[in-house]
Formats: C-alpha cells, sequence, structure tokens
C-alpha cells in the first residue's frame, strides 16, 4: 500500500511539475513576442520621421532655425539641440556650420 502511495505522490508531482513548466514557458513567449512587436512600432515610428525629415527639411538652415521648424512642426515630440546635434525623439540632425550634413538614427 505505501509504495502504491509513493507512486501517486510523484505522479501527482510530476503533473503540477509540468504544468508549471508549461505556464512558465507560454507566459514567456507571450512577453517575448509584446516585446518584438512594441519594438517593431517603435522601429516604424522611427523610419516614418527619418524619412519624412530627409524629405522636409531643407539642408540650407543652420540649427537654430531648423530647432524652430521641428518644434512647430512637431509640437508632441520632445526636440533638444546640444551644439550642433539637434535630436527629435531618436533621430539626430547633425550641423556641420549652417547647413544639415547628416541625419540618421540614435
Amino acid at each position: 500500500m505505501a509504495s502504491h502511495r509513493w507512486i501517486i505522490i510523484g505522479l501527482t508531482v510530476a503533473l503540477v511539475g509540468t504544468n508549471l513548466a508549461w505556464a512558465y514557458n507560454a507566459v514567456n513567449r507571450g512577453v517575448t513576442v509584446q516585446h518584438g512587436s512594441e519594438q517593431l512600432e517603435h522601429q516604424q515610428t522611427v523610419n516614418e520621421l527619418l524619412g519624412t525629415l530627409v524629405v522636409d527639411l531643407p539642408r540650407d538652415r543652420g540649427a537654430a532655425p531648423t530647432l524652430d521648424y521641428l518644434r512647430s512642426r512637431y509640437p508632441n515630440r520632445v526636440v533638444k539641440r546640444e551644439g550642433d546635434r539637434i535630436e527629435i525623439d531618436n533621430v539626430v540632425l547633425e550641423f556641420e556650420g549652417d547647413s544639415l550634413a547628416r541625419v540618421r538614427p540614435l
């Protein structure tokens, strides 16, 4: 009788353990997929902004007029200036003198 009890206890522990492992694996996959989706959405937003900036920005403006233009064009985005660089979201505009030299993702 005692051996049957230990067999039942062992099978119950194995069942609970496999169910916990399955639940952990399912939650882990869900979190990974959600994180990947958020990263993809963010990358698409940056790509759209980058494309818009490359096409719309005049190249012969200095950093100050460009900063004013970006703040008026994108009032809901964070636009900051550090020297000859302007950052808007995850896009960097780099100036050399009074002209735009590069537009690249951060």
